[in-house]
């Protein structure tokens, strides 16, 4: 019995010394990883600061060279503007990373997804917009989020109608969208057509707010067809984009939806937009 208890004890401390060993392994490897992957970044670090003053260096080889430089890229392209950022751009460009980003971009996995649309907006080539719209599309709402910011940066007004869409798609929240476009900077009210005539309460809402931010006057018949809306949220963001806007051409639909109303906040709502734009009214 004796025997048995101290072959029992003998094998529970040879377990308890190799689980010790194995964690010291474990903690060794991570802080040589650790290390190593430190190194990298340090020195791909000073290669793009290179980059962006000029040099032309030869892209990376390894697919770990070009996965941590597309992320510090991406970083890094955050603060800079104007000769530096398009150096950088148009070396990523010559090295091939619109070709990684794109295969990224198909991966299973959704952060390599995030990788390649954060790489499409940092380079923003000629066939960024395109991509980026592809990937609202996407099954994952984080890769969906980045494709919209991308557009807001990369974007033109070409692409403002797919941003509507996958709102109304439930794709993107609506004010993810409303920034995006504001970035694309319409301008003109035909731009934001696309949202004015919407089926969705929440797009044809965030297109009149964005007329109205940006002081579109040319948006002013489509604001006017808001005016009537069944969604009172949309009605209340017409009338704010017709205040900011200031023309008195409003008027006339103005009073005569107004004439349709019974005596409630929506129609106090028109009442005070009449009486901002009346005093903007000609005499006479």
């Amino acid at each position: 019995m004796t025997d048995i208890s101290s072959l029992i004890l003998q094998g529970l401390a040879a377990v308890l010394v190799l689980s010790v060993l194995g964690l010291i392994a474990t903690v060794v490897v991570t802080a040589v990883r650790d290390r190593i992957r430190t190194a990298r970044r340090e020195r791909l670090s000073a290669v793009l600061l290179d980059i962006c003053d000029g040099e032309d260096l030869p892209a990376p080889r390894s697919t770990r060279d070009a996965e941590t430089i597309a992320d510090l890229a991406v970083r890094l392209a955050t603060s800079l503007k104007g000769s530096d950022r398009e150096a950088l751009s148009a070396w990523l460009q010559r090295s091939g990373f619109p070709g990684r980003a794109r295969a990224w971009m198909r991966r299973r996995n959704p952060a390599s997804r995030l990788r390649g649309v954060a790489l499409v907006t940092t380079i923003n080539g000629p066939r960024s917009g395109r991509a980026l719209v592809e990937m609202l599309a996407d099954p994952h709402r984080r890769v969906r989020a980045g494709a919209a910011r991308g557009l807001g940066i990369t974007g033109a007004g070409s692409d403002i109608p797919a941003l509507f869409s996958a709102v109304a798609a439930g794709r993107i929240p609506a004010g993810l969208a409303a920034m995006s476009v504001l970035r694309i900077f319409p301008t003109s009210g035909g731009q934001l057509e696309s949202g004015f005539s919407s089926r969705d309460p929440s797009v044809r809402r965030i297109a009149a707010e964005i007329a109205g931010r940006l002081e579109l006057a040319d948006a002013r018949p489509r604001l006017e067809r808001l005016l009537g809306d069944s969604d009172a949220t949309v009605v209340s963001a017409a009338l704010a984009a017709l205040v900011r806007i200031d023309d008195p051409e409003a008027l006339t639909a103005l009073r005569r939806e107004r004439d349709r109303l019974a005596d409630d906040p929506t129609r106090r709502e028109f009442e005070r937009t009449i009486s901002r734009l009346e005093a903007l009214e000609p005499v006479g």
